[in-house]
């Protein structure tokens, strides 16, 4: 398994993880319009055909709306290339918020790491 660590400035840091087809993304810190763009930057890369992708957020204290819009896009890339994006441990907080405006209903949000696994398997 590859696994490399990335920094941008003191906002975020991601742990990114490439097994097989799946990408693994431990997200740290918060997303929001000063750091997106960058956010985005780094993940795009793995946006490929019949790949997935996974988010693992216990550790994602805070998301703005920049950086939701960047979650909705990188569903819809993927989907369009026959992938798919996971989204796993979503703090309380942020699960309140993506439930309020309905994302509960387009991304692909999980509680644990063990329902991760059943899926991956599909």
């Amino acid at each position: 398994m590859n696994k490399k660590e990335i920094k941008i400035d003191d906002s975020i840091t991601l742990i990114i993880k490439q097994e097989e087809d799946t990408t693994i993304i431990e997200i740290k810190g918060y997303i929001d319009y000063t750091n997106y763009l960058d956010f985005q930057r780094q993940i795009n890369p793995y946006i490929k055909n019949n790949a997935k992708i996974v988010f693992i957020c216990k550790e994602l204290n805070f998301i703005s709306s920049s950086g939701i819009a960047s979650f909705v896009q990188f569903s819809k890339k993927m989907e369009e290339k026959n992938g798919k994006v996971i989204f796993v441990s979503f703090q309380k907080k942020i699960v309140e918020v993506l439930n309020a405006i309905k994302l509960d209903k387009t991304l692909l949000i999980i509680e644990d790491m063990n329902k991760l696994k059943e899926i991956l398997k599909k």
